[in-house]
Formats: C-alpha cells, structure tokens, sequence
C-alpha cells in the first residue's frame, strides 16, 4: 500500500478509539466504584483515597485529550496522527499500570474470595478494553501486560496452592493478544475498503469535474467558433456575390484577394480547433526525437515569406539554426514556431519579424522577435489562455484567439520553457527553450530554397508528374488547378486504380498525393501502397492530407515514410512540404 494510503489508515483507526474514548470514561468510573466497594473494608483510608485521586486525575487526563483530539484541525495530518497515536499507547500503558498497582497496594490485604474478586475484575477490564484499543494491537498489549502481570506475580507469592491462578494470568495476555490479533486484522481489513472506497470515489469525483470542464471548454469552444467563423464564411460569401467578369482587372484582383484573405483566416481557425481538442486528448503522444532546426525555420521561412512581404514586413531568419538540435516532437515544435511567427506577423504592422536561435549551455532558446504593438504588462499573464485576444476583441482578423493557448499547451506537453517579455509600442519576444540535442552525423542541413520567378513558381519544377488520389470531385479538381498553377503535371483519380490508369505510357510519378478517407474498402495508406507496388519503388515519396491528426496515425506513416500534412492545409505550406519532398523526401515533415 502506498504511503498515504497507509496514513489514511492510521488515521481512521484513530479516530475509531477516540470515538470510542468518549464514553470509555463511564467504564472507568464504574470500575473505580467497584474496585472501592472491594478494598473499602481492607485498605487504610488514605492510601485509598490517593490511588482513587491518580486515578480520576488520570481519567480527567483521558477527557482532556479526547477533547483535544477532537478540537485538532490537523488531525488527520500525518505529524499529527503520529503524535495521537503515541498518546495512546501513553494512555493504555497508564490504564494498565494503574490497575495492576492493585495488586500491590489491595491484594495483601484482602481476603481470598476478595482477591479472586479484584482479579476477576482487572481480567474483566481487560476483556472490555479491547474493544476500545483492538485497532492499535501494540496499546491493547502494553495495557493487559501491566495489569495482569503484577497480579500473576502477586499469586505467585502465595501459597504453591493458589500459584496456578498466577500461571492462567500469566498466560491470559497472550491468549486475549491472539484472540485480540483476529479482531485487530478484521478491523484493518475494514479500514482498508474504506480507504479504497475513498480513493475511487475521489477518482470519480476528479474524472467528473475533469469531464465537466472539459464539457464547459467545448461549450466555449463551440460558442466562439460558432461566433468568429462566421465572420470569414460570411465576407467569403458577399466577396463571391461581388464577384463578375466585366468587372476590371485590379477591381477583379482585389476581390480574389478578400476571398484568399477569408479561406487563410477560416482555415487558421479550423487548425486551431484541431489543436486545441488534440492537445487535450489523455492518449496524445509525444515522439520526442532529435529535431534539426535548419528544416523547421526554413518552413517558416517559405511558408510566411510572402505573408511578411504583403504586409510590408521583413521576415528574418537566423542562420544559427543551421548547427543546432533539440529534443522535440518536430510536428509539435513545427506547430508552436508556426503559431508564433504568425502571431508576430499579424500583430507587426511595420517593421521586422525576426526567428533567432541560440545554443546556452545544455539547452537552445528559440526566439520569435517583432517590432509590433506590443503587449500591456496587465495582459502578459493571460495571453496564453483560451479566447485571450492581444488588444481585445475589437479586429475580426485575429481567429478566435486559441493560437497562443496551442502553443502553451504544445509546450506543457514538450516539457519546453516558455517566456514572454514585450513593451507596448516596442515590440515582443516570445522565447521557447529545448533540451539541446546533438546533430545526425548523416543528416544533411536542408537544401535553401530554390530560386522563383515573378509568379512565385519554382523553376526546375515544372513538368514534374504529381499523383493526386481524392474521391471527393471538387476537392480533386481544385488540388489540381492549384498544381498545376505551381508547374506541376497532377495526374488524378478518386482511388489509386483509377488515378494509375490516368497515367500515360512511360510516365513516372514524382510524388503521390492522397485524402485519407477514400472508400469503404481503400484509405490512403492503401492507394499509396498499390502505387508503390506498381511503380517498383518503396521510397516513392508520398504525403496523405488528413482531417485526422491522431498520434497513431502519424506513427504509422513515419513508420512507412509517409508524410502527414492536416486539413485545412495553408496553400503556401502545402506548396512548400511538397516542394520539401520532393527536393530531400528524408527531411519533409
């Protein structure tokens, strides 16, 4: 049994006896009555009336403390336990001392029929007593050892015809500790269901509030999302009402980019959502593994460029990154990075957002810097709670306000440090601390982007074949027009079968792309598969897009070199994981 199981047990058998101690004090001044009523005629009347006067002082002695006991707020404490209990061995050793004092002070002068009188009485007592100290076994023992002993020795000074009086007790403490030792066991045997009883039902209170603030952050969770998804959805719908082809070039591009604007916000929000319930799952499991850090501010790099440049922001990446490791979950790491250079970036409205990375000591700090707004001293500790939005709720652009939660829950869950410091009108640092860990000696940094052209298209791509395995039609043609409109070929179909005869004579995929969920009877996994097994190569690179970012889930694809990217997937970022496949597929998330 655990240690404070055990504490709980003494404390309960405590508390049995001090119950009981309260009416025990009418058992003592009875058998003090009828000790009197027996030595009366026999004793001189002031030896009497000193062992009566210990006696009651011990008796008062006895109330006090059970008053005392009572009275202790602490009680059940294990300092305090220890202490009461030592009491009563105190007070159980007294009670017995007192008694078999008798045998010195009554039996020689009392009559035969007086003594086995007095005997019988002090036997009796000893009898009751066990019901009273029966949980403490050791106090039961000290109390009949000195109230029987001393009258088995005082038998034995008698004539050899009454000794075999002193040998029945001087075998009763032994015969009433075995008898005592069954009654002590059963009542142990109680107090432990009752400890037991206690802790599920602690347990059970625990997983109900747990399940009650868990059903309260959904309410809240479902409410705000309910309330500022609208707000995309809603601009969404009247920029496409807007929309005509007579209307002029700019005016056309300006409503296209409303549109680009919302679908970004919507699907920011959607990932947050995923997160948040991800982050909260008890079976959530964190792969922690060497970490490279050259790959993930390269992502950040690629994916939120052109997000700083349309905002007029210079994005800075620190080259330091390219020597340094941690030990990380890297899609949990990639998630608290992304949240915090997008964070910056729509809190910056001029300036510098800049990614720094240092090793110190046995650890590197991760910093994310912007010349933004700032953050009011007041709010510093609240920004990393649920629905918290810096500078309060009055802009619609800034999601639901779970970005920064995602990150400190992201965090928790590494075992990572994480500070802010920021001064309003200034800027922020957010600072994200690591274990350091030791670079792969055959793991090579990842290649720097290549060059792109005016449209943001990447050069020596073009005219590479994209796999795209999507049952949903609509789905499926968008992939495609964006593919295509980033120079890919994307040969497609709604399963595997379907999108290799799609495939054209001599034409060799570079990468395959598939939904999770195709049909009844294939997922991505099993497309993926088939293409491998038709195309004679298990290293064929291949990323399954995933409304479903289960642990298991990932494990397995790591497990068959498969990469996992989550819906809503950013365009920005899902053209630079593929692009990372398909330039070092080892290294693409």
């Amino acid at each position: 049994m655990q240690e404070p199981d055990d504490n709980r047990l003494r404390s309960l058998e405590l508390a049995t006896v001090m119950r009981t101690g309260r009416y025990f004090t009418i058992g003592m001044l009875n058998t003090m009555l009828i000790v009197v009523v027996f030595v009366y005629s026999a004793l001189r009347i002031d030896v009497l009336a000193a062992w009566c006067s210990v006696y009651l002082a011990f008796i008062a002695s006895r109330a006090w403390v059970t008053r005392r006991y009572f009275a202790d707020p602490h009680r059940e404490s294990p300092a305090s336990t220890r202490k009461w209990r030592r009491v009563i061995y105190i007070t159980s050793s007294c009670s017995g001392a007192l008694l078999g004092s008798l045998a010195w002070v009554a039996m020689p002068a009392l009559s035969l029929p007086a003594r086995m009188a007095l005997t019988f009485l002090v036997v009796i007592f000893c009898v009751i007593s066990a019901a009273h100290v029966a949980s403490f076994l050791g106090a039961l023992i000290l109390l009949r050892l000195f109230a029987l002993l001393p009258f088995a020795a005082a038998w034995f000074l008698l004539p050899s015809d009454y000794q075999s009086v002193g040998w029945v007790l001087l075998l009763t403490p032994f015969v009433g500790t075995f008898i005592a030792r069954n009654h002590h066991k059963a009542i142990k045997e109680n107090w432990t269901l009752v400890v037991k009883n206690e802790k599920l039902a602690a347990e059970l209170l625990k997983r109900n509030q747990e399940l009650q603030e868990l059903g309260d952050s959904r309410n809240r969770l479902f409410a705000v999302a309910g309330h500022d998804l609208r707000q995309p959805v809603h601009a969404l719908g009247l920029t496409l009402e807007q929309l005509d082809q007579r209307d002029p070039p700019q005016v056309f591009r300006r409503h296209v980019e409303r549109m680009r604007q919302s679908s970004y916000l919507a699907s920011e929000m959607l990932q947050d959502l995923m997160d948040i319930s991800n982050l909260e799952r008890k079976d959530y499991t964190v792969n922690m593994d060497t970490v490279p850090l050259d790959a993930l501010v390269d992502q950040m790099r690629l994916s939120q460029e052109a997000v700083a440049r349309a905002k007029g922001i210079r994005l800075v990446i620190a080259q330091e990154a390219t020597r340094l490791a941690v030990r990380s979950d890297a899609n949990l790491l990639r998630r608290i990075l992304m949240n915090l250079v997008t964070n910056a970036i729509k809190y910056t409205p001029a300036g510098t957002v800049s990614v720094e990375c240092a090793a110190e000591g046995d650890e590197v700090a991760i910093r994310v810097r912007d010349t933004g707004v700032g953050i009011p001293p007041e709010y510093l500790q609240d920004i990393f709670a649920d629905y918290v939005r810096v500078g309060g709720a009055g802009r619609k652009d800034e999601g639901m306000g779970l970005g920064l939660s995602v990150v400190r829950r992201a965090a928790d869950r590494l075992g990572h440090r994480l500070s802010v410091q920021s001064e309003v009108g200034v800027g922020s640092v957010f600072e994200l601390r690591a274990g350091a860990a030791a670079l792969p000696a055959l793991v090579l940094p990842l290649p720097q982007a290549p060059a792109q052209d005016e449209r943001g298209n990447v050069a020596r791509i073009h005219g590479r074949t994209l796999l795209v395995i999507e049952d949903d039609e609509y789905a499926r043609v968008a992939l495609c027009g964006l593919l295509e409109q980033w120079g890919y070929v994307p040969v497609a179909g709604a399963g595997a079968l379907e999108a290799l005869a799609a495939l054209v004579p001599a034409q060799v995929p570079a990468l395959v792309i598939s939904d999770l969920q195709l049909s009844a009877d294939e997922d991505g996994f099993d497309a993926i598969a088939l293409v491998r097994q038709r195309m004679h190569s298990q290293q064929l690179p291949a990323l399954i897009i995933t409304g479903d970012g289960h642990s298991q889930l990932v494990a397995r694809a790591a497990a068959l070199g498969i990469s996992v990217a989550r819906k809503p997937v950013p365009p920005p970022l899902l053209k630079q994981i593929i692009l990372a496949l398909l330039e070092s597929p080892a290294k693409a998330a």
